[in-house]
């Protein structure tokens, strides 16, 4: 004779004071157990996507401080930088005013350009002076020297 396998499960007294049992026959057993193994890695897959999505998060938001630390320490460049050059601004107004009083300031940019401009174009004093030198050296006699 075959003997069908289950388990008891004892819930509890009756009024009558008898104990109930239900039998559980086996593959709701395994079906149990089935359904609590695939429950505890769905969970475990969930707390695992979770606490990635956290370290993602966390290091979105590094991320956004450390732009945010950069951009106000850009601006506070910027500023810096600006007064910097309105302070430059003022210091050159000083100094061609002092230097106005004093009789000091020279135009160099025209000094410069004037001086270029006396190097490039020759002069009818150099002319004859370059035409003489070269006839002096082209008529002098083999191993004098000059």
């Amino acid at each position: 004779m075959l003997r069908k396998r289950y388990y008891i499960l004892f819930v509890a007294r009756d009024e009558d004071g008898r104990v109930r049992k239900i039998p559980l026959p086996l593959h709701y057993a395994y079906g149990f157990v089935a359904a609590a193994l695939v429950g505890a890695f769905t969970i475990v897959g969930l707390a695992g996507s979770y606490t990635r999505m956290l370290l993602k998060t966390e290091s979105f938001n590094q991320v956004r401080m450390d732009r945010e630390n950069l951009r106000k320490d850009y601006k506070q460049m910027a500023q810096i930088a600006h007064d910097r050059d309105v302070q430059v601004a003022s210091l050159g107004a000083l100094a061609n005013e002092v230097a106005s009083l004093y009789g000091l300031k020279q135009n160099k940019l025209g000094a410069s350009k004037a001086a270029a401009k006396a190097a490039a174009a020759p002069t009818p004093a150099t002319l004859t002076g370059s035409r003489s030198s070269f006839l002096s050296i082209s008529f002098m006699p083999c191993g004098a020297r000059r």
